[in-house]
């Protein structure tokens, strides 16, 4: 299955209900493309909208399978999203804000982190979380969203998003 409105390295989503797969595509609050060389218009884009004051639960749910092994520029897929991830949360994500991090392949999806409030310290632990994510397995995307919700469900900042960081096959 491909999942056409979300292509590789895809989307923030607010407020959706994953559970029905063409409603997920149509519900999302807002939408922004989101590819490694692109993290730092998420910190202008945020500064337009005077995001950066409200405090934010960010969930990335991060596509770990065989297909993330491919190069893009050098540099295989999976290891581009680990950079991309450490810019957005180095760049863009405040102290007070709380991360997560769930990971998936064709196991079900597993939650590295359940959000967590931001400090410096808790940063750095995140940024060492992903970057010891390894390729492995399929992908079962569509499985992965589900358990990203109830994670980022469990955030206590009302402004919830969850980043998916995938080539798009499920």
């Amino acid at each position: 299955r491909k999942m056409a409105a979300l292509p590789w390295a895809n989307s923030v989503v607010d407020g959706c209900d994953p559970v029905d797969k063409d409603a997920f595509s149509a519900c999302a609050g807002v939408i922004l493309r989101l590819v490694p060389q692109r993290a730092s218009e998420m910190a202008a884009r945020q500064q337009e909208m005077g995001a950066s004051s409200v405090k934010k639960c960010i969930s990335f749910v991060v596509d770990i399978s065989g297909s993330m092994s491919q190069s893009e520029g050098g540099i295989n897929r999976l290891e581009a999203v680990k950079t991309s991830v450490e810019t957005i949360v180095t760049k863009n994500v405040n102290q007070g804000d709380e991360i997560g991090l769930v990971e998936f392949d064709d196991k079900p999806a597993r939650v590295l982190q359940d959000p967590t409030v931001i400090t410096d310290s808790s940063k750095a632990s995140f940024i060492r979380t992903v970057n010891r994510m390894i390729i492995r397995g399929g992908t079962a995307m569509y499985d992965a969203v589900p358990a990203a919700v109830q994670s980022c469900k469990k955030g206590r900042h009302d402004s919830k998003w969850i980043v998916l960081l995938s080539d798009g096959d499920d």
